[in-house]
This record gives C-alpha cells, structure tokens and sequence, in this order.
C-alpha cells in the first residue's frame, strides 16, 4: 500500500527537475499570456526626448518673473517636431505629449496663465524648475534591461515593450495538454441520461482552466476497461507535454488510472497525498513527460488543479515564481472540521467581514468553488479553529 506524503513535499516532487520547454519567435501582437525566453534591453530611451506632461505652456525658468508676461512666440502640438529655438522671454502654446521646444526646460498648466493676445501672464507661485516636464530616459535608458527572463506578459507589459518600439519577443513555448476523463458513468447525449448516469464536468472544468491561462486542451471519455485505458493513455501522451487523467486513482475494483500510466513506461513519483480533497493523487512522468491522475470528484479535481499542475504549468511556461499568490489572513468567524491528520483545503472568499470560509466544502460540490476568491489551508492537528486565527490562502484566478 502507498505511504502517504504531505502536500509540501508533493509539491517539491512535482516541480522537482522540471525545466521550460523550448522557445519561439512571436509577434508582440500576439505574446499576452506568454512568458519572456529571453531578457528585452531597451533599444531606444524613454520617452525618446523631453516632452511635456501637461497642456499649457512651455518656457526658460529662468526668463520668469511674477506679474512680468512672456511672449507666446508658436505652438507646439503632439507629433510636431517643435524644433523653432525659443528666444528670450519667449514660450510656446503646448499640448500633452509634444516635445519641449530647445531652450525650454518648464512647463506651466493652462489653468494657471492668462492670456491677453501673444502676452502670458504665470500666476503658478508653487512651480519650479523642471515642473510638468517628462525628461529623455527618464522611465528606461537605451540598452537598460527592460523586462527580465521568466516574466509573464501582462497588458501593460505588452504595452511597455510596445511604446519601445518592440515588434517581436523570445518566448517559452505552451505546454501540449490533453485531458482524459474516465469513467462508466457519463450521458454523452439526453437519451442516454437515466438513473445512475451524470453529466460529464471534469474535462470541461479542466479545459476551461486550462483555456483561462491560454493552452488549449480537448478532452476525451475513456470508460473503465484497463485495456481501453492503456491504449487511450499510449495514443493521447505520444503528443503531448502533460497528460491529465481524472478518476480511476483511488483502490476500487474499476481504478485502473495508474496502471494505463505505468502499461506506457509513465514511472510514478507519488501516489496519495495525505490531504482532503484529493488524497488519491497521482503523479507519474516519463522522459520530460508528466501525467497526473486526479480523483473523480469534481471538487478534489480542481482543488489539485490549482495546487500542482497550475505551479507546474508555471515551469513548463518558464515563469520564475511558481503558484498561485499566496498571503496570510485571520479567520472572521470559528471553523470545525474532522480531526483526521490530513492537510484541509477549502475554499473561503474575503468580504468586508473578513476571511469566510463557505458552506459546500464535500468534495463533489463546485457551487462554493464557483463563488469563493480564495483556497484556505487548514493544517493537519487542529479540529477547531477560532476567529482571529491566522491561516495560509491562495488567491484564485478569477477568470
């Protein structure tokens, strides 16, 4: 029989000698999602020369008295080269974004003039030298590392590089997935649903997760034969990065999950992990391949999801910092839960009121799942928790 570990060094065994999978060329267009293969250097400064922040007007600080006008000589808007040297007691009509004039080096709001035909008078007592004025390379100098090896684009990291110029970036390929959802029990279409069928949710749930970090996956029903399994597992791994199995991994007469994996050279690295939801765990690899068997149990099945293939995702990905966020919280009201020496996940949503854990903890209820914005864990020992206790969290993708 398996010795059960514990979720910490579940985690370690799953990360353990995992490395990126290979990079591309993309299209910045393209890359929201994706993870940086490659440091990005700034090719240019930014903002590329001196511009001003603010609509108004530009001028010599040092041609400026109080309740002495300077003459408004052009105008400057955003695009023009605005290249006419100012002379002195000169400034020019400017709008946000355009380049000082030579010979400018503050910027006063419009708000703050008067204008009386071509004179201006700057009734601005609080500004200084340099005031409302975004300086060359003042946000990144030319060759300055710009974004680092293992970052995630997000949008404003798509935008960044864009406002560089940057028109293509070295990424970590997707990881090839593929879902198999096994089991007797499912009504693949309404005429087949009667007493003793489900409908199938697992490969739906796992694909949508899936979806949500941009892999696609499919996923395919597979009923408990081990023959079948063992045939299905050797066609969907020949091309795939990561097989997922849900059901079939617990020690019932029809679990045949780990024995599909192992018929195709899958090595198992642990089986059973001495948590709730999800105990029956499993994790096998081959070569740079991984599977994982999930319990059938929807909820154990997206709870695991999001506590060991989610961080894995993140190395195959090349992302540096694995996992979802995690934070420390007290609980808002008392908690109970079975004294069976294993780690508890459940799910908790933060409120006004503070960290609530939900009702619909049992592991074939998603309703709670679908509502909460955090996992909570319990440790293994304590059977009650107070108000006030502090816990470890998970912040859950909310999409």
């Amino acid at each position: 029989m398996s010795t059960l570990i514990t979720p910490s060094e579940a985690l370690a065994s799953t990360l353990a000698g995992v490395q990126p999978l290979g990079t591309e060329k993309m299209d910045l267009q393209n890359a929201l999602g994706r993870v940086l293969a490659a440091d990005v250097l700034a090719p240019i400064d930014h903002p590329i020369f001196d511009q001003t922040a603010v609509d108004g007007y530009a001028f010599r600080f040092a041609d400026w008295e109080m309740g002495n006008p300077l003459l408004v000589s052009d105008h400057i808007r955003a695009g023009d080269a605005g290249e006419r040297v100012l002379g002195p007691r000169e400034c020019s009509r400017i709008f946000t974004g355009a380049p000082l004039p030579p010979g400018a080096d503050t910027t006063v709001m419009q708000e703050l003039t008067d204008r009386e035909g071509n004179l201006l008078q700057i009734r601005d007592a609080g500004l200084r030298l340099g005031g409302n004025v975004r300086r060359a390379g003042e946000q990144i100098r030319a060759d300055a590392l710009a974004l680092s090896q293992g970052q995630r684009l997000n949008a404003g990291g798509i935008g960044f590089l864009a406002s560089l110029g940057i028109k293509y970036v070295e990424v970590f390929q997707r990881p090839r997935v593929h879902i198999i959802v096994t089991g007797d029990e499912f009504a693949k279409t309404e005429a087949e649903f009667q007493r003793g069928k489900i409908y199938e949710s697992n490969g739906q749930m796992l694909k949508a997760a899936l979806q949500s970090r941009g892999i696609s996956a499919e996923f395919t029903l597979c009923k408990d034969d081990p023959a079948v399994m063992a045939e299905m597992v050797k066609l969907k791994s020949a091309d795939c990065d990561l097989l997922i199995l849900t059901g079939g991994v617990s020690v019932g007469d029809f679990d045949f999950s780990r024995g599909a994996l192992e018929a195709n050279a899958f090595e198992v690295i642990y089986h059973q992990v001495a948590q709730k939801p999800g105990k029956p765990l499993l994790y096998c690899a081959r070569t740079q391949q991984r599977a994982f068997g999930l319990p059938g149990n929807p909820r154990a099945v997206l709870m695991c999801y999001h506590l060991y293939v989610w961080p894995l995702l993140d190395l195959l990905e090349g992302q540096k910092r694995t996992g979802l966020p995690s934070l420390e919280l007290p609980l808002a009201t008392p908690y109970r839960r079975k004294p069976d020496g294993k780690v508890h996940f459940v799910t908790g949503k933060l409120t006004a009121q503070g960290l609530q854990i939900e009702g619909g903890q049992q592991s074939h209820m998603l309703q709670s799942f679908a509502e909460a914005n955090l996992i909570v864990e319990l440790p293994a020992g304590p059977e009650s928790f107070a108000a006030g206790d502090v816990v470890k969290c998970y912040w859950l993708p909310q999409v």
